[in-house]
């Protein structure tokens, strides 16, 4: 914070050598501006918490702010203040200060400290633990920190917040009763409701009880110290001794809220005789000297985070303090390169420095803008923490994250990057200065969130303009999709629109879309859809949407681009492997409906069934098909060989393809195993069922656009050596994506376990590989003569002897 006294500390490098002329001679200051008669206020009143409501706070805000107002403060003045609104609160706060104002904060309602913090909640926070805490909250330090950032002269704080704590039942333990006492710099007054540590009740008429006598003192002309000792005596005498107000710090001079020349400029004491010294810095090894010169300059580093370490040019100069700013003087005019360190944050500026001049530098090294939602932001962490497949890169997704601002912030606004150190994030500052933040990997959850929240809360300082909600979004899609491609973050209308994925009905144009090495790819298109007749295969890249490129664009995005009204066009930019560029395609959006088992005699005694997609009604459409046989349908009553058309099926529910899969094995086969850290992600799925066929011989075709649930049903075959698998080998999504609801209807969908097939073969990036490999037919397959695929199954049928009739067990 600021002190008015001006305090001188020199400092030197120890000389190794009696004449060494690369010595630098600097001078660390504590230093405050010139005195200004400006008074701004933050007066602030909750009342209506979650928890319950108290009485007084909003009317004590109210009145004190209209008293402020009579007596020449410019007031912001916040009723309930919400969680979403204490960042542009603390902003435009902030935006009103000038150095040397009068700077006045009155709070009332709730406040919570923890470990020696003090907090004051947001009416809709929602807290369970110690964790929730500081982003539902404005702390008591981030007041210190705007003004100190602010250079104010006179600060006076006043707390009426010394109720107990609303949450202890979550977190009893950790929380203190009351306030904690902090302490305050030179040029401060904090003035609590109470002694910290113990606890103040809700007034019984308008006003709670120490606001009733502050109000009162604020129209005396004592000087504060005295008005507020005033407070002190009239509110322990009226509460009989329970409730005794503290005051903490000191200011020069005096100060009146009215009559003793108020507003007039507060008078300066003289600097101490004696200086305080700092500890001697390292003495540079090599690098920049800064010898004493004429014209020389000097920079004023201000930092929100006591005890950062500070660099000059590669020289540790010390570490700040909790006031003031630390004043580096003796410098070359030119460019000099700043870099500060806390935790596992490093920060680095290049500015310049002009003769004569100060260079002011604000070290942005810790948050000061809540900008996430705690609890939103927590049950995402939480769930990947506990549920993903494998332990989760911390790294990895707080990378993502960091590139999800990027994404969202206006152009060229930040860059991010992967270094060797950790992810860094460039930027100009307020001053023009380019600046660097790198974050080293975190190692915890914990700190997972505070790399994220500081990032989050540096891109809103940056662009004000940032809308929270679509940031998060942003952040923790990103964050998820660079843990694997399959997993992402949805937002309320995104997680209704996947709800219906698999109705079996939509309008769109008829493919199945996924991401393959970071592209977007398609699965298969969905037989007689408009994508199909359009000549849109399995294995195409989508490079783009009506001209907008779909690098880095999440599935849900694409799923409503694709989809629409019926008779609406959509152009899809295609690239092929045999293509030098890609090929545009005009398609007009359909309602798509899907039929997803479709059988025929290929040939006499030999069936053949295509299932294009495992819906709800597929497993009975399945049974009704080879029903059809059973019951003369097709002319003959037995079945001398079957082929199940897989091809192009990109998956749907996976208890319907186990239950096809039951249809075909005996009783008790083991179909697929599922393996994640999670004790709900393991799972064990056997054949089951009344009716199943298990002599008939079989030839099962797939290729590039048979995924998931349909690998699934192959591999199951194929380990039990109940078919023979022909065509190309499978896409390779073999992992279990569950939806995992989260606070105010959006969702997450977490990649949280791998299929392994009976024999243990992982499917996830490797497929299913076919027995007999057959390349994917180029002439149209409605011709069954011109499918080398189909005519490879009937040939392997035809050559198995001692054919069997179908069995129905």
């Amino acid at each position: 914070m600021k002190v008015l006294k001006i305090i001188l500390m020199a400092l030197a490098f120890i000389p190794l050598q009696a004449h060494a002329k690369d010595d630098r001679n600097l001078a660390v200051n504590q230093v405050n501006v010139a005195a200004s008669e400006q008074r701004i206020a933050l007066v602030i009143g909750n009342s209506a918490y979650r928890s319950g409501v108290l009485r007084n706070p909003v009317n004590d805000a109210k009145d004190v702010a209209a008293k402020l107002r009579r007596q020449g403060f410019t007031v912001i003045e916040r009723s309930n203040l919400q969680t979403r609104q204490i960042g542009r609160t603390l902003s435009e706060f902030r935006s009103k200060l000038i150095p040397g104002a009068v700077a006045l904060v009155f709070y009332a309602g709730h406040g919570l400290q923890i470990k020696g913090e003090n907090y004051l909640p947001a009416v809709d926070a929602e807290i369970s633990a110690e964790e929730d805490v500081p982003n539902q909250s404005i702390s008591v330090r981030q007041i210190m920190d705007v003004l100190d950032t602010a250079k104010t002269r006179l600060n006076l704080v006043f707390l009426d917040a010394c109720r107990n704590n609303p949450y202890s039942r979550s977190f009893r333990s950790a929380a203190g009763d009351g306030l904690a006492r902090i302490s305050a710099p030179s040029g401060t007054l904090i003035s609590y409701a109470t002694r910290p540590g113990s606890v103040a009740a809700d007034g019984d008429g308008r006003n709670g009880l120490y606001t009733s006598k502050l109000l009162k003192q604020m129209d005396s002309p004592l000087p504060i110290e005295l008005a507020l000792k005033r407070v002190v005596t009239e509110v322990k005498a009226t509460s009989q001794g329970r409730q005794e107000p503290w005051m903490e710090g000191s200011i020069e001079g005096d100060f009146c809220f009215a009559g003793c020349n108020a507003g007039a400029p507060i008078q300066a004491a003289k600097p101490e005789a004696s200086p305080v010294h700092e500890p001697a810095p390292q003495r540079p090894q090599g690098g920049i000297s800064y010898e004493p010169a004429p014209g020389s300059g000097s920079i004023g580093i201000i930092s929100r985070a006591a005890g950062t370490e500070v660099w000059v040019d590669d020289k540790k100069i010390g570490e700040t303090r909790d006031s003031g700013e630390m004043l580096i003087s003796s410098l070359d005019s030119g460019t000099h390169r700043i870099l500060a360190r806390k935790s596992n944050r490093t920060w680095e500026q290049t500015v310049e420095v002009a003769p004569g001049s100060k260079t002011t530098v604000s070290v942005a090294i810790e948050s000061s803008i809540p900008s996430l939602s705690a609890t939103l932001l927590s049950e995402v962490v939480a769930s990947v923490d506990k549920n993903y497949v494998t332990q989760p890169d911390l790294g990895r997704f707080l990378l993502g994250a960091l590139r999800g601002i990027e994404k969202t912030v206006p152009g060229g606004t930040i860059s991010i990057s992967q270094t060797n150190d950790g992810v860094a994030l460039a930027y100009v500052a307020a001053n023009n200065a380019p600046t660097r933040v790198v974050l080293a990997s975190p190692k915890t959850t914990s700190d997972l969130q505070k790399e994220i929240i500081f990032g989050a809360s540096l891109a809103r300082e940056i662009a004000p303009g940032l809308d929270q909600a679509k940031l998060e979004e942003a952040m923790l899609g990103a964050a998820l999709a660079n843990l694997d491609p399959h997993s992402d973050f949805l937002n309320p209308e995104q997680f209704q629109e996947l709800m219906t994925a698999t109705s079996g009905t939509f309008g769109g144009v008829g493919i199945e879309i996924g991401i393959n090495e970071d592209e977007l790819t398609v699965v298969a298109p969905i037989e007689g859809a408009p994508a199909e007749r359009a000549g849109i295969r399995a294995g195409d890249r989508i490079v783009a949407i009506n001209g907008t490129t779909t690098k880095g664009v999440k599935l849900t995005d694409v799923v409503k681009q694709t989809r629409g009204f019926p008779a609406t066009p959509v152009t899809l930019s295609v690239m092929r492997e045999s293509w030098t560029a890609p090929q545009d395609f005009a398609i007009t959006r359909e309602i798509i409906r899907i039929q997803s088992v479709r059988s025929r005699d290929i040939e006499p005694g030999i069936g053949y069934i295509a299932v294009r997609q495992f819906q709800q009604d597929t497993s009975d459409a399945l049974q009704a098909a080879l029903d059809k046989w059973q019951g003369g349908f097709f002319g003959a009553n037995t079945l001398q060989g079957m082929v199940l058309d897989l091809r192009n099926n990109p998956g749907g529910l996976l208890n319907v393809a186990v239950e096809i899969a039951g249809k075909f094995l005996d009783d008790g086969r083991l179909v697929v195993t599922a393996e994640g850290r999670s004790p709900d992600s393991k799972m064990r799925l056997t054949a089951s069922g009344k009716t199943r066929y298990v002599d008939i011989p079989m030839v099962v075709l797939v290729n590039e656009g048979s995924a998931a649930g349909t690998e699934i049903l192959a591999g199951a075959l194929q380990d039990s050596n109940r078919a023979i698998i022909v065509g190309n080998r499978t896409f390779g999504k073999g992992s279990i994506q569950t939806i995992l609801p989260l606070s105010g209807g959006a969702a997450i969908k977490l990649s949280t376990a791998l299929y392994r097939t009976p024999s243990g073969r992982i499917i996830d990036g490797q497929g299913i590989e076919p027995n007999i490999l057959v390349p994917m037919p180029s002439a149209d397959t409605a011709d069954p003569a011109k499918d080398t695929q189909l005519q490879q199954a009937l040939t392997r049928l035809k050559a198995i002897t001692g054919k069997k009739t179908m069995e129905k067990r």
